[in-house]
């Protein structure tokens, strides 16, 4: 009879619940994906919270096949950028900076580059790279110009 008071009050007591889930969550995420140790001084419901969308963000890149970024972005028609004007490269740049943002992608540059480098870049490097095909609310792919081309 007592186990079974002692069952009822861990059933009860929520905070022990989450803290439990919480390293059932972590333990997991070892397990099936590698991750590595976690350590937090934030409340539970946040660090679950957490967990959760981790271990879901996870689970739907070990599911997904890979696209080639231009793709995910529908094909969209450009031109060669040896073709176009500067300001047609501005344009284009931005049409397609545009398309990107849609699809939850962000395109960074750190450096000062001119928009033919930045169009070429795009649409001759970036679109042939292979990505995760998956669609997360709130998941924002970013790629940034110098992790392709680090300036030495």
């Amino acid at each position: 009879m007592k186990n079974d008071n002692a069952l009822n009050d861990f059933d009860n007591n929520s905070s022990e619940n989450l803290q439990f889930e919480n390293e059932l969550l972590k333990l997991k995420l070892r397990a099936e994906f590698g991750a590595a140790h976690f350590s937090s001084n934030i409340p539970l419901e946040i660090e679950n919270s957490f967990l959760k969308n981790i271990f879901a963000i996870e689970q739907a890149f070990a599911q997904q096949k890979t696209i080639r970024l231009f793709d995910k972005l529908g094909k969209p028609i450009f031109k060669n950028a040896s073709e176009l004007s500067e300001e047609e490269l501005k344009d284009e740049f931005l049409r397609l900076d545009s398309l990107l943002k849609q699809h939850s992608m962000h395109l960074s540059f750190s450096g000062d580059y001119t928009f033919f480098e930045k169009y070429r870049f795009l649409t001759e490097e970036l679109f042939d790279l292979q990505i995760k095909d998956i669609d997360l609310p709130d998941l924002i792919m970013h790629f940034n110009y110098e992790e392709f081309h680090p300036d030495e």
